[in-house]
C-alpha cells in the first residue's frame, strides 16, 4: 500500500480543506479523483481492496463495484478536538451501500465506536454496556452496510489519524441519494465515470 499512501499524502500536501459536513468537527480532507490520485482509484476499482471487499460484503457473489456517485475522500484528524458525532450511514443506493474506511496512518488517541446491536433511541443514547470501541491500526479496514449500526469518532487530544474514505455498490444499483455528496474544496470529477448504476435521486439529508 506503499503506492496509495505516497499518493495521497501528496494531496495532502496540496488540496486539504475543512470538511462541511454537519457531525465532523475539526476534521480535514479532500476528494480524490483519476486527475490527482490515479493509482489509488485504480486500486480501488480492481485492486487488493476491491477483492477484500467483494469477498467479505458479497456472501451472495453479487458483483460489487467502486460506487461512481459516492466521492472517493481522504481525511484527517490532525487539529485537537477533530472527531465525528454519533451517526448512522445514510443509504445512498438501493440496495445499500457498502462504506468503507482504510487506515493510512494512526498514532492518534482516536478510537472508532459503535453500537452493534439494534436498540431502542437515537443515536448516541445507549447502554454503555453494548458500546463496542476500536483503535484503527494502519492498513487496517472498517467495513459498514450504510442504514446499519449507530457509531462515532472520539475527540483528538493527540497524535494524527489519517484515512480513505469511499463506498462499493452492488453492480446496477440505482442511486437514491442526493445530488452533491462533495465534502471538500470544489472537485467535481467523477472517479468512476464508466461506472453503470443507475441515476434516481430524490431529496435526502447529506452524507454523514
Amino acid at each position: 500500500m506503499e503506492s496509495i499512501r505516497s499518493e495521497i499524502f501528496l494531496v495532502m500536501k496540496r488540496d486539504l480543506t475543512k470538511e462541511r459536513s454537519s457531525i465532523a468537527q475539526n476534521r480535514l480532507g479532500a476528494t480524490l479523483s483519476s486527475d490527482n490520485a490515479h493509482e489509488t482509484i485504480c486500486i480501488l476499482e480492481k485492486g487488493s481492496i476491491h477483492t477484500l471487499v467483494q469477498r467479505l460484503a458479497s456472501s451472495s457473489g453479487t458483483k460489487i463495484e467502486l460506487a461512481r456517485e459516492v466521492p472517493v475522500e481522504v481525511r484527517t484528524y490532525e487539529q485537537v478536538g477533530a472527531s465525528m458525532a454519533w451517526h448512522k450511514d445514510d443509504i445512498l443506493y438501493d440496495p445499500p451501500q457498502v462504506e468503507v474506511v482504510f487506515t493510512l496512518e494512526n498514532d492518534s488517541d482516536c478510537v472508532t465506536m459503535w453500537v452493534p446491536d439494534k436498540g431502542e433511541g437515537t443515536a448516541g443514547e445507549t447502554n454503555n454496556d453494548i458500546i463496542q470501541s476500536q483503535e484503527t491500526h494502519p492498513n487496517s479496514m472498517l467495513i459498514l452496510l450504510a442504514g446499519g449500526p449507530d457509531h462515532c469518532v472520539t475527540s483528538l487530544k493527540r497524535g494524527r489519524r489519517v484515512i480513505l474514505k469511499c463506498a462499493y455498490v452492488c453492480e446496477g444499483a440505482t442511486y437514491v441519494g442526493e445530488e452533491d455528496l462533495h465534502q471538500f474544496g470544489s472537485v467535481k470529477s467523477n472517479t468512476n465515470a464508466n461506472r453503470t448504476s443507475k441515476p434516481k435521486r430524490r431529496k435526502q439529508k447529506r452524507r454523514r
